[in-house]
């Protein structure tokens, strides 16, 4: 389910939509999918993905144990509260504990960075 989320967030952002708009975007399309039997008893552990306010949670309640969801949550947590491409890597690395969303981070930013030109 994260590699779903975590695909659908990429299509979303190299059809050139803005990090916010990509987030909502794959959150809609995953939750069409993962509400729904077999995938419905895992969806609680997405929560907060699927809250739509990962922007919003604060820097200090972000995971990085290594966790798929919790890295998933803190790549997604990056891509929405940085705004170039050089500041979202130091406040993945920043972030501190497991370095796992530095590479999920990274191929997303590096997208919109090149959309961007």
């Amino acid at each position: 389910m994260a590699c779903g989320l975590y695909c659908l967030l990429v299509a979303a952002l190299l059809h050139g939509a803005s990090p916010g708009e990509a987030y909502q975007e794959a959150i809609r399309q995953a939750q069409a999918i993962y509400q729904q039997p077999p995938f419905d008893d895992e969806a609680r552990h997405f929560a907060r993905l699927f809250s739509g306010q990962m922007a919003q949670i604060p820097e200090a309640d972000i995971s990085t144990k290594g966790y798929i969801i919790a890295t998933l949550e803190a790549s997604v947590w990056c891509l929405l509260n940085t705004g170039a491409f050089e500041e979202a890597v130091l406040k993945a690395v920043n972030l501190g504990g497991d370095t796992d969303p530095n590479p999920m981070y990274g191929s997303m930013s590096i997208m919109v960075s090149r959309l961007e030109k």
